[in-house]
Order: structure tokens, then sequence, then C-alpha cells
């Protein structure tokens, strides 16, 4: 059974985020098991100020003639959240090792995901966490990753040097969140999940 989507706003920015920014969520953060690896998950469905974004961002791909998507409206935004070992905002080796785990991590759960949603005949790629591209798909616009978190998730966000970060609301600043994106139904992808 679908639930109905609504908007809401999740984590500790849940009453300054504007009704303008936030997003209709389908499915609210659940963790799923990957590798061993817990990753949390939800899907949203963009409002108009995040599809602007996604309009920009996926340009190549819809512009494309042989594109699977035609509009960035029938796009899910899928966003993932794996709590760090170490802090992140470290310039160290014990925070260089963690990236490099955690980026593994989620680049192998999407590669999943997007080959079981291709699969069933749709479309399924994800921003590369190293550059913020498409990882399979054309294009040369970045994701603003931590903007999307804000808005999606309601994540605060805080300065870390000259960068920003979310904060997320069980772990803080120890997370790594990376985005997918697919035009398969919410329900397809919480069946694939095994929601």
């Amino acid at each position: 059974m679908t639930e109905t989507p609504r908007e809401v706003a999740v984590g500790p920015a849940r009453d300054l985020l504007p009704p303008g920014t936030r997003s209709m969520m389908l499915i609210e953060p659940v963790c799923v098991t990957h590798d061993g690896f817990l990753i949390e998950v939800a899907t949203h469905k963009p409002n108009p100020a995040l599809k602007r974004e996604l309009d920009h961002f996926l340009h190549a791909l819809i512009a494309s003639d042989d594109s699977p998507v035609k509009s960035s409206s029938d796009v899910l935004v899928i966003t993932t959240c794996q709590e760090s070992k170490a802090e992140l905002l470290q310039w160290d080796d014990e925070a260089a090792r963690e990236k490099d785990r955690l980026l593994n991590t989620f680049a192998r759960f999407a590669s999943d995901l997007a080959a079981k949603l291709k699969a069933l005949g749709y479309w399924a790629d994800y921003a590369d966490p190293a550059s913020g591209l498409l990882a399979n798909s054309p294009g040369q616009v970045i994701w603003p990753e931590v903007q999307a978190m804000e808005r999606l998730r309601g994540f605060q966000k805080t300065k870390a040097g000259p960068c920003h970060i979310i904060l997320h609301p069980k772990w803080g600043s120890r997370v790594y969140p990376a985005t997918m994106f697919t035009n398969a139904p919410d329900e397809v992808v919480r069946r694939v999940l095994q929601l």
C-alpha cells in the first residue's frame, strides 16, 4: 500500500524552514543494511524551488534525444546518510580513510539500487560525492548536496572553514550525505529496498 505523500521537514530545522522550501517526503528516513553497513534512506518528490535546481542539474540528460527522463517532475530524489566513525571536518589520515570507506559504501549501494531499478525498466543514477556530477549520465552541473539536504531533510547547516556542512539530528557533523535520482515510482523504490 502506498502512503499518501505529505509535506514534512525532519530534524532540528523543522521550524526553521519556510513552507516553500519543504518537499514531499514519500519514504520517511529509514535505515537499510547494505554490505553490512547501515544507510539511512528517504525519498522525496521535489517542490517547485528544488525542481528548478533539478531542471538545471538534469538539463543535459533531459535534453538528450534518447533520454529516459523527459522532465525533472518525473524524478524522485533519494537522499542517503551514513554515520561516520570519524569527525569528517578534520584533515587527517583517519578522516580521509573514513571518507573513502563511506564513499565506497555509498557507491556500491547506489550502483546496486540503480541496477535493480534499471532491470525493471527505469532510469536511476547518483551524484558522485567526489565530484557532484551524475555518475553515469550526461551532465556538467554539480549537485548542491548541502543545500538539497537542508531543503529536503530539514537539516541545519554550519560553516566549516570555507565549506558548509549539514548537521544530522542524531550524528551531528559525523554524517556522510549522498543523493540518488530515479524516474521509478515511489512504490517501486520501496519494493526494491524491501520496505
